[in-house]
């Protein structure tokens, strides 16, 4: 059975319950008892499926089609359904940037992180990432990591239902200050 048919059935006995006992069928200590009891487990069910799940979302592999584009990491128009995310991996070299635009009509959080912050964002614990935005529906990328090394691009759904959002990243070399 679906969590949430359950939690909907958990609901509708706890108020038959309150019910019972405001038209004194059954006492109202134990009606009380009952209904309080049902909504306790109704919690414990929500919470363990929202630790099973993450944050309560997917996050999907983007696997863009590249040309043969030299510097070209990932471009596409990807779909993020509501209450998801996407995401690409890469892997940046030393004296490299990732630049590029990300675009949408409606809002999304991105996020580069290392594979330890990504698996922490899965998990969904607190994580931290190199570099990002919340509650943008456009974000002009200069990533500059602090190191070399793999990277995850997650592009999270901000708003309240599905979204096209725009990837266009590039590596490229940093050029030397003078």
């Amino acid at each position: 059975m679906d969590v949430r048919v359950a939690a909907g059935v958990g609901i509708a006995v706890s108020v038959l319950f309150v019910s019972l006992g405001v038209v004194n069928v059954l006492p109202w200590q134990s009606a009380g008892t009952l209904a309080a009891t049902v909504i306790g487990v109704v919690s414990v069910i929500l919470a363990v499926e929202r630790r099973e799940t993450g944050r309560g979302e997917t996050c999907k592999l983007e696997q863009p089609k590249l040309e043969s584009e030299e510097g070209l990491l990932w471009e596409e128009s990807i779909l993020v359904s509501k209450k998801s995310c996407s995401y690409y991996n890469f892997t940046v070299g030393e004296n490299e940037k990732v630049t590029g635009e990300i675009f949408s009509e409606d809002y999304f959080n991105v996020y580069f992180a290392t594979p330890r912050n990504f698996a922490r964002y899965e998990a969904g614990e607190d994580f931290k990432h190199e570099y990002g935005t919340e509650h943008a529906s456009k974000i002009k990328i200069n990533f500059v990591p602090s190191k070399p090394g793999k990277f995850y691009c997650m592009i999270q759904n901000a708003s309240k239902a599905d979204i096209d959002v725009n990837v266009t990243l590039r590596i490229s070399k940093i050029q030397p200050q003078r």
